[in-house]
């Protein structure tokens, strides 16, 4: 590796270590849910997973495979509303209970752990949420993730970083080739032991995907060669030594069947889904029942547990999960890892403050609803009274305050300059106020009869369903949204009057911003 190289990467191994801040949490204290209460409380009823419950009507396998894949970023459920489905906590808890029955149980993942660094939480805490994921996987005795084009979006060099760092759980991919310096970052295959059962893993990258990240480093950073070249080689070495052996292929989902047409020596394939669940998750047979292929969804809400018996006709037995509060309880160990130690690291590096902004259309500033409340006092009344007013309060009993993905829907205009930064900088914006939906308005309050100016804050309604409502009220955070329930609770029209002179007169920017 050229020292141009070399630099960056070894600078973000520094920096991976000081991802490591949260630490790793110490043994499971048991089953509880995500918020902490026991499990099976009033509030969650979770089957038991031994004899009479989820597996009740397993014979106990010599070993069993948890698998996942495609998390996107979906470490827990946000929390915003009820039944939402997923989340490591509950995942840990269902490996822990499989343990208690005396199984042997491992892990693989089929990678993309994280979202798009652009997406809501931006790019610095992405990287975090990577290394919180990493070390939840460890926790479980993951022992292989497929590489992913999507876990190298926050850069080619800082995911290679935090690879290097992470020893374990390894990174798979039987056709790249890490450049001079890096080989731990990543393995072609991987073996180890659940009681008797030797498994052997290891994975296909798409090579569409890693070109489209069009990262300037990557041809410097690892080499990728085609599937059909390398996956031949690695097969074979993992006949030799191995009784199972395991395929996760990352690319489209057909990929997965066509390779295990070509390479019958597989005998479980994993694919990718275009699904978050999806309608059939029933193992596809190939090969003439030698090769099952899988997939587990996407977000965490389901995984897969695959039991292997060496002996007997039923060589293989799987159950799809799906991760609700009625399947199983969650862990304290993983509510430490993320509600704790992820939340301090976050705010020790400040990622709200840091959080990515651009300056709003012709310069315009955010005033806060307080300054709305001059000329539209029944307006604000009826916000103040709404959960849209008491969003950032919403935020205080799982201590979310510091976490830019709660952040964005729960605060007044974060993408922008001028916008909420914190709670020490920016009071007046907590809470879901009226420019988020109609946008800063400072040239409104100065100049209230300029037209252009009360233009730029008009919303229609089709407008709010389709572009506005939407971006928080999504199916992650608000899956029983419904436009046309809801908006009758916020709709404001015509409930305040502008006869008097006072709400022609503009307010004065500047004594605006002294007063906050």
């Amino acid at each position: 590796m050229n020292q141009a190289v070399r630099r960056p990467v070894l600078a973000l191994l520094c920096v991976g270590a000081g991802l490591a801040l949260a630490g790793c949490p110490g043994p499971s204290k048991g089953p509880t849910n995500e918020l902490g209460r026991s499990a099976g409380s009033a509030k969650d009823d979770p089957q038991p997973i031994g004899a009479k419950g989820l597996f009740g009507d397993w014979k106990q396998p010599d070993a069993a495979l948890v698998i996942s894949g495609q998390m996107l970023g979906h470490l827990e459920p946000c929390g915003c509303s009820e039944d939402q489905k997923g989340g490591l906590g509950r995942r840990h808890a269902l490996v822990e209970g499989l343990r208690e029955m005396g199984w042997p149980v491992a892990g693989v993942d089929l990678g993309s752990l994280i979202n798009d660094p652009n997406a809501r939480a931006g790019p610095e805490q992405t990287k975090f949420k990577l290394d919180v994921a990493l070390k939840a996987l460890r926790m479980m005795d993951y022992k292989a993730v497929a590489m992913s084009a999507n876990d190298m979006k926050i850069g080619m060099a800082d995911a290679i970083g935090q690879f290097v760092q992470h020893e374990s759980p390894k990174f798979v991919a039987a056709n790249i080739k890490p450049a001079e310096g890096l080989e731990t970052a990543f393995a072609r295959a991987v073996r180890f032991e659940l009681g008797p059962v030797k498994i052997g893993v290891t994975a296909a990258l798409d090579e569409k995907g890693l070109q489209a990240l069009n990262d300037p480093g990557r041809e410097e950073l690892l080499t990728i060669e085609p599937i059909d070249e390398a996956l031949p080689r690695v097969l074979a070495e993992l006949e030799t030594d191995t009784d199972v052996q395991v395929l996760l292929v990352q690319g489209e989902s057909e990929l997965a069947p066509e390779l295990a047409g070509k390479f019958p020596g597989f005998e479980v394939v994993v694919a990718t889904s275009p699904y978050v669940e999806p309608p059939d998750t029933n193992p596809k047979v190939l090969n003439d029942g030698k090769t099952w292929v899988l997939t587990v969804g996407r977000k965490g809400m389901q995984v897969g547990v695959l039991g292997i018996t060496l002996k007997g006709e039923d060589r293989f037995r799987y159950k799809d999960v799906t991760l609700s509060k009625h399947t199983v309880g969650s862990t304290e160990a993983m509510r430490q890892l993320i509600d704790v130690d992820m939340q301090a690291t976050l705010r020790d590096a400040a990622v709200v403050e840091k959080y990515p902004r651009r300056d709003a259309p012709a310069g315009a500033e955010f005033v806060g609803a307080r300054v709305c409340r001059q000329c539209h006092p029944a307006t604000y009344a009826k916000w103040e009274a709404s959960k849209h007013g008491h969003a950032y309060e919403s935020l205080l009993p799982r201590e979310r305050t510091f976490d830019a993905e709660c952040i964005s829907c729960h605060t007044t205009g974060l993408d922008f300059a001028s916008g909420f930064r914190s709670i020490k900088e920016t009071p007046f914006l907590k809470g879901n106020q009226c420019e988020n939906c109609h946008g800063p308005a400072s040239h409104h309050v100065t100049e209230p009869d300029d037209i252009d100016a009360r233009k730029a804050l008009r919303l229609s309604v089709k407008t709010a369903e389709r572009d506005v409502c939407m971006r928080c009220h999504d199916e992650d955070n608000s899956p029983k949204f419904n436009f046309a329930t809801y908006w009758g609770q916020i709709d404001h029209t015509g409930i305040d009057h502008y006869n008097t002179g006072k709400v022609h007169e503009g307010l004065d920017l500047d004594t605006i911003r002294k007063s906050r």
